[in-house]
């Protein structure tokens, strides 16, 4: 028997089980990090579609010149919470604000192509718009529907 055994590690094999351990951890923590980028996108995204549907649903709900006359109104962009409704909205749902204080949106009104067509129908594009973080760049969702005159 020899009493000159040593136990444990040394220094170099220490090293080596730390840099493997390392390597073997670096893509499972960049993969972490791109999964929380894309979950937060796409709840912006889920966000965005709630803001532009809920806007889409009451133009619809109003007849033909009142909806136009709206659509024009509402064309110029403005804060998602400025928005009386969607303000009232949010307090109820006991959403997180942050989420909708730098979303924007804006209603574009699309004539038909001919004249008589002008007369009974339009298209109404709802576009909110929002910024990305550490970023110039701007998302967007819209939705796109036909309002038809009640005399089809």
């Amino acid at each position: 028997m020899s009493s000159g055994k040593r136990r444990g590690m040394s220094m170099i094999e220490l090293t080596i089980t730390i840099t493997v351990i390392a390597i073997a951890v670096l893509p499972l923590l960049s993969s972490i990090g791109s999964t929380s980028r894309t979950v937060y996108s796409m709840g912006k995204h889920q966000l965005a579609a709630l803001v532009t549907r809920s806007i889409l649903d009451r133009l619809m709900l109003l007849p033909y010149e009142d909806c136009r006359k709206k659509c024009l109104e509402l064309g110029s962009e403005i804060n998602v919470i400025d928005d009386e409704e969607i303000k009232s909205l949010i307090s109820r749902i006991d959403f997180d604000q942050k989420d909708y204080d730098q979303m924007t949106c804006r209603v574009i009104v699309k004539d038909a192509a001919s004249v008589e067509e002008q007369e009974l129908m339009f298209i109404i594009e709802v576009l909110v718009s929002w910024p990305v973080p550490n970023s110039a760049e701007r998302r967007d969702f819209s939705f796109k529907t036909i309002k038809y005159e009640n005399r089809i």
